[in-house]
């Protein structure tokens, strides 16, 4: 499937939680990301969204997976990277699209009862199934 390429941002803290955001126009919540701009490599892109959608600036990143999935009739490519410390207290930029942001235990057997977007169901199946893994902050590259 190829589709509309996204980067979706993993940042975990100290707990290994995974900070989702809560989109109010599809009531779901999801990683901090977006669509890749022509050009734009997926570290750029997952750069430039934390800092749109959280104001923070991201410190280093490395590349967990990918996932292709649809929504709404339309298939999507997501590149997600995690991402180690972040300068500033996360504060949501765009309160338009989004009117929340927490750590979530990905690994709480109820996650997905919150309301998850595609992308974030398809990165709870990749995180409990080993196939990527959320490593200490400390070894990211």
């Amino acid at each position: 499937m190829s589709g509309i390429e996204l980067v979706g941002l993993a940042i975990a803290d100290e707990n290994q939680r995974v900070l989702l955001l809560h989109r109010r126009d599809h009531n779901q919540w999801q990683l901090p990301g977006g669509r890749k701009l022509a050009g734009e490599t997926a570290a750029d892109a997952a750069a430039r969204h934390a800092f749109e959608e959280l104001n923070v600036d991201v410190l280093k990143q490395r590349y967990l997976g990918h996932a292709a999935f649809s929504q709404g009739g339309v298939d999507y490519e997501c590149e997600w990277r995690g991402a180690e410390a972040i300068r500033n207290v996360p504060i949501l930029g765009d309160m338009d699209a989004y009117d929340d942001a927490r750590y979530h235990n990905l690994m709480k057997y109820n996650i997905r009862s919150i309301g998850v977007s595609p992308n974030v169901d398809r990165f709870i199946q990749a995180v409990h199934s080993s196939e990527i893994r959320l490593l200490p902050v400390s070894t990211v590259q």
